[in-house]
């Protein structure tokens, strides 16, 4: 699947430089296959204040390949990101992986959005 990914990709880089806003979505493909993606995991009831103020301190962040999931019990169960990625009842902590590894997990707001400028700017970096 990658290969033909990868063809694709290759086959349409000059239409896609001549006329990049015909391509959005081809582009955002392109990027995550040349930067890869920023992981963002927050475990915890999204109905708690935690919950809801670690997603207020990531909504700002520009992460142009970020995969977000969050939630607890059966409602993320069989999502790999959030696999073994359990909050105490009534709190929530955030996950942010790049390339298969991840910072140390945190309830603060203010750490997680420190996390999250930090992966988007290598995620920019690596191209």
């Amino acid at each position: 699947m990658r290969r033909r990914a990868d063809y694709v990709l290759a086959s349409l880089a000059e239409p896609m430089k001549r006329s990049a806003m015909a391509f959005g979505h081809l582009m955002g493909a392109a990027d995550t296959a040349v930067s890869g993606t920023v992981e963002l995991a927050i475990a915890g009831d999204p109905a708690s204040d935690p919950f809801r103020d670690l997603v207020e301190a990531a909504a700002p962040v520009f992460a142009p390949s970020l995969v977000l999931v969050g939630g607890e019990g059966a409602a993320v169960s069989g999502l790999p990101l959030l696999e073994e990625r359990n909050a105490a009842p009534g709190a929530a902590l955030a996950f942010v992986c790049r390339n298969h590894a991840c910072e140390l997990p945190t309830a603060d707001p203010v750490t997680l959005r420190k996390q999250l400028d930090a992966a988007s700017k290598d995620s920019r970096r690596s191209t």
